[in-house]
Formats: C-alpha cells, sequence, structure tokens
C-alpha cells in the first residue's frame, strides 16, 4: 500500500515570499490617513466532511476489500459552504456565506 499523505497547506513560493516583504517594506512608514480607506477580504470554505478519499491502510496483498479495509464515504462530499469577510480600520464587515455550487 502507499504510505501517508503529507500535510497540505497553501503553496507559498519564494516568490511569494519576496512579494510580501517589498509590499510590507513599501508600506511599513505609510500614515494612518493610508490605511483608512483600505478594506482586507479574505474566503474560506468549510466542509462538512474532511476525507479526501485518501485514506491509508495497512494490508496484505489481496485484502483490499476486507471489511477492515474498507473506509465508507460519502458519496455527495458532505457538503461546504463558502464564507467571505473583511477587516478595515472602521471595523469588520458581515460575513458573507454561501451554502452551493458558484456555477451552475
Amino acid at each position: 500500500p502507499e504510505g501517508p499523505t503529507s500535510c497540505s497547506g497553501p503553496c507559498v513560493t519564494a516568490q511569494h515570499r519576496r512579494a510580501r516583504l517589498a509590499f510590507a517594506q513599501e508600506h511599513q512608514n505609510r500614515e494612518v490617513r493610508h490605511w483608512r480607506p483600505v478594506l482586507f477580504t479574505d474566503e474560506s470554505r468549510f466542509t462538512l466532511s474532511t476525507c479526501d478519499r485518501r485514506e491509508r491502510v495497512w494490508r496484505g496483498r489481496g485484502e483490499g476489500y476486507a471489511a477492515c479495509n474498507v473506509v465508507q464515504h460519502d458519496r455527495f462530499g458532505g457538503g461546504s459552504v463558502m464564507v467571505w469577510g473583511g477587516v478595515s480600520m472602521e471595523g469588520r464587515t458581515d460575513l458573507y456565506c454561501l451554502n452551493g455550487a458558484l456555477t451552475p
């Protein structure tokens, strides 16, 4: 069987790091009035199922479908919710949630 899967997370390349550092250095001495109209936003996806369909099991040859090696999955992924929000010097936005697909 295949070995354990690796941890996952955002891929931050050396180029991303350089760009972030350049942005921080360029803006570090800006006055408060510069930041007043700025809105920082982010989004996140929350899933009801954490299964990535790659759960690893130790099994011998020919034991792939033995009951102890079969992991049940929700065929439809269990659903998810996308959320968006923002923060600024004036406060924060409402949290916007979208339950369903973004495209038809």
